[in-house]
């Protein structure tokens, strides 16, 4: 399964933690059962975009645990627009 997760920042971190976990996430090691497939830092109110692959939710649950301390984090359960678009048309052919 494809899962979309969104990370912002605490609104209380100081700018010396917001660097800190700069640090941390140089040396960070994903979860057993988690491929990374994309991610991205923006320049914004959210400042991590990751979207990764994993058979089960455990190793995601394991992401979140490992960074709420520093980020408010929403994770999305995903498909790719490709899929989507064949999804879309299976569920649409199916209600006529």
């Amino acid at each position: 399964m494809l899962y979309v997760s969104i990370l912002s920042f605490k609104a209380s971190l100081s700018a010396a933690e917001q660097q800190a976990a700069l640090g941390r996430r140089a040396t960070y090691q994903f979860p057993d059962g988690y491929r990374a497939v994309a991610e991205y830092f923006l320049a914004g109110p959210t400042q991590v975009i990751n979207v990764g692959e994993a058979e089960t939710f455990e190793p995601l649950f394991k992401l979140i645990l490992d960074w709420q301390d520093v980020f408010d984090i929403a994770v999305y359960p995903a498909v790719t627009a490709e899929e989507g678009l064949q999804i879309g048309a299976r569920l649409m052919g199916a209600g006529k």
